[in-house]
């Protein structure tokens, strides 16, 4: 399936913009279960509801100078068969600034960071997608309320999105 250059912006667009209304936390919207615990032999594990994101980094919520404000990351493919690989910067209480590199498949996977150190604040943060040559991806990076920077091929023949910036503290 493949999209014009303009419908594509429309649905990065849309998607921006809903990933950052549940990042500041709508009223009105019906919450998802809360995670079961199942008991095993060595003990309980959570299940992770199926909205929670994986933390890019060590930094929670209620970490650094901008409690609660997050970074998103979010790859948007056209299926959800097609492997394609993401590399996002990590936030760390020690101060460290990481990259992690992962190979998901979609049509929609995210990512959610905490800047909580000074370090963050001057660095570009990573964001850059590899997809195989004729795949419809596109990236989008975000922090807190702002869609900062989105990237897709355009029909471009390009196999490597890039949404690195650096939106700062607001």
């Amino acid at each position: 399936m493949s999209f014009t250059p303009s419908r594509r912006a429309a649905i990065l667009a849309i998607l921006a913009v809903t990933v950052g209304a549940m990042l500041v936390g709508c009223t009105g919207v019906p919450s998802t279960p809360a995670a079961s615990v199942t008991p095993t032999k060595s003990g309980p594990t959570a299940s992770p509801s199926p909205t929670e994101a994986p933390l890019a980094g060590t930094c929670g919520p209620a970490d650094g100078a901008s409690p609660g404000l997050a970074t998103s990351y979010t790859v948007l493919t056209s299926d959800s068969t097609t492997p394609v690989t993401m590399t996002y910067m990590t936030f760390n209480k020690d101060g460290t600034l990481g990259h992690k590199t992962e190979t998901v498949t979609g049509p929609v996977v995210t990512r959610i960071g905490y800047p909580c150190t000074d370090a963050a604040a001057s660095a570009i943060w990573t964001f850059t997608v590899q997809a195989p040559a004729g795949s419809d991806v596109g990236c989008v990076l975000a922090f807190g309320d702002a869609v900062d920077k989105t990237d897709s091929p355009a029909d471009t023949g390009r196999t490597t999105m890039d949404c690195s910036s650096n939106p700062g503290y607001e």
